[in-house]
């Protein structure tokens, strides 16, 4: 039972993590919503928690055994009741059903709760394995009928959802979702309500596990199709975690195959599994972490190594943030391997190390000329020294998005070259447009 208790354990806590995440990154208009949303992970987690820990009772563990035993029937009802009004909030219909299949399932409740033997009579802790004596009548046929319909319900409400979608990707998403819904409802009908009719509790963990995989199929349709409005950058943490999480989590399971399969072994101790699982999810949450560091280290051996891909790639990221222009400057010297990056904005000059310009000096440099069709500018006057003295190579005018200038970048000497030339500057040409839409949009934001 070790792989399927901590497979359980994980693959709970992400989806009540995958809950959180969105009811905290949705819209406020689409907040009541998500908390509904929410409400499934937290009863889906609750489900799985009481399972396992009823499977792995031992001893005279009764008093424990028999509260469990409500979290594994009363969870259920909950988390079907906030799917009903998950999925068919959109639609009078839904809300009605959500308000009709409320009355019953408190019914449920109530009647579980004051008359436990209505639905069970007796229960075992043993090491052949864990189980209660279901009560077959007229209680129990009623709950299996309230699960399926709800089941069934919310089913089709995702199918509908799924149907009426506008646009094609949301329209995926939605179905996406309704599969995932109909194959963990067969599953919890057959696994959840039938079998253990049969005494038979070995399986019922794969309701909760299989339902907790839509939740976060789900969670990844809403990423991926933008299924709900969600914002802030908590909610990026959490999506990456999460995604993370899951490919951790498939490697545990694969894992444990190919080691059962080498090594001819049953079962895998659970501290082992889980030991492994925290491993490669340590592994990949730090895997960019080592990309940035490789960059750098790279930059350091190599002076004329320059990554365009991820030169490129870190300021389109910067151009969604709000970032300090002497970070920039500073970014840019050390990624394209000059001595110094300067840019002029509104009379100021941020750059990637400190040089003090005269406010002589910084009119008489926005006053210079393009070099013909080249987008460098040719220094002349007095302009000449100011360069000498700086050390600066070359200099550029920085455009809005209409073409019309509003300052200037500085360009120091190479990294590694005893002679500047002019192809020096060619890794610098093809992004400075990103560079001057990244300070115009700060400009704005100033503004």
């Amino acid at each position: 039972m070790g792989l399927i208790t901590v497979l359980v354990i994980i693959i709970s806590i992400l989806t009540l993590f995958s809950g959180l995440t969105v009811f905290l990154g949705s819209e406020k208009f689409e907040r009541k919503r998500s908390l509904m949303f929410f409400l499934t992970s937290i009863f889906a987690a609750i489900w799985a928690f009481s399972i396992i820990v009823f499977l792995t009772l031992q001893g005279d563990s009764y008093t424990v055994a028999k509260i469990m035993i409500y979290g594994i029937y009363i969870s259920p009802l909950l988390m079907a009741l906030s799917q009903i009004f998950y999925t068919g909030w959109p639609s009078k219909v839904g809300k009605v059903l959500g308000v009709i299949f409320t009355v019953f399932v408190l019914a449920a409740i109530i009647l579980i709760l004051i008359k436990p033997e209505l639905l069970y009579t007796d229960l075992t802790i043993a090491e052949s394995g864990n189980s209660i004596n279901i009560t077959k009548g007229w209680f129990y046929l009623s709950y299996a009928i309230l699960t399926i319909l709800m089941l069934g319900c919310f089913t089709l409400f995702a199918l509908k959802n799924a149907k009426d979608a506008a646009a094609g990707y949301a329209k995926k998403g939605r179905l996406f979702y309704a599969i995932s819904l109909i194959i963990s409802g067969v599953l919890i009908a057959i696994f959840g309500l039938f079998l253990p009719v049969f005494s038979d509790f070995r399986s019922i963990w794969v309701g909760p596990l299989a339902l907790s995989f839509a939740v976060i199929v789900h969670f990844y349709a809403i990423l991926r199709y933008k299924l709900l409005f969600l914002s802030n950058i908590w909610l990026k943490v959490g999506s990456y975690i999460v995604l993370i999480s899951i490919a951790a989590m498939l490697y545990m399971v694969i894992f444990f195959m190919v080691f059962s399969l080498l090594f001819k072994i049953q079962h895998l101790d659970t501290e082992l599994v889980l030991m492994n699982f925290i491993m490669i999810l340590i592994m990949l949450l730090i895997l960019p972490l080592f990309s940035e560091v490789s960059t750098s280290m790279r930059s350091l051996i190599y002076s004329q190594d320059i990554n365009m891909t991820y030169v490129t790639k870190k300021l389109n990221l910067m151009a969604t943030r709000n970032v300090k222009l002497t970070d920039l400057a500073l970014f840019l010297a050390d990624n394209l391997r000059f001595k110094y990056i300067g840019l002029i904005v509104d009379g100021k000059v941020y750059g990637s190390s400190k040089k003090t310009f005269q406010k002589e000096e910084l009119d008489e440099i926005s006053m210079l000329d393009t070099d013909g069709k080249d987008i460098w500018q040719k220094p002349s006057g007095h302009a000449k020294d100011t360069f000498s003295k700086n050390s600066i190579v070359a200099v550029a005018e920085l455009k809005n998005a209409k073409g019309r200038p509003f300052g200037q970048i500085l360009v120091g000497e190479p990294i590694g070259k005893e002679a500047f030339e002019k192809h020096d500057l060619a890794q610098l040409e093809i992004v400075i447009n990103l560079v001057a839409s990244i300070i115009d949009s700060e400009k704005r934001l100033k503004a």
